[in-house]
């Protein structure tokens, strides 16, 4: 693996977690990396947006602790590249072909919403 590439995740970008449940249980949390959370004093935790495989849970918010994730599966990565073209913000996502303008923005949230309708 090369030691200078830089992997991080996402926000907005799908995730498939194993962590440890209660009771040598699994638990899997699948859904969109929404960012992290504090928990007390010196607790850091992934907040997942739950997808549609957690039926009525589905849209929830959950919070998994760092300390009991096993693995992490990336399914959808919301990675993409910004540029300069012609005065217009110009998004290139590895995942799509094409490219999305986001003219007169230069936030990378209004870009990944442009991907987020592209891609549904």
């Amino acid at each position: 693996m090369n030691k200078n590439k830089k992997m991080e995740l996402t926000e907005g970008s799908i995730y498939k977690i194993t962590s440890l449940g209660g009771r040598d249980i699994l638990l899997e949390t699948e859904g969109v990396f929404k960012g992290f959370i504090s928990i007390g004093v010196d607790e850091t935790g992934l907040l997942m947006e739950l997808g549609k495989s957690h039926g009525a849970l589905s849209g929830k918010i959950r919070i998994v602790p760092l300390h009991v994730i096993l693995l992490i599966d990336v399914l959808n990565s919301s990675m993409f590249l910004l540029f300069w073209k012609s005065s217009s913000l110009i998004a290139i996502s590895p995942s799509l072909s094409n490219e999305v303008m986001c003219s007169g923005s230069s936030t990378r949230t209004s870009c990944s919403n442009a991907f987020a309708s592209v891609r549904l």
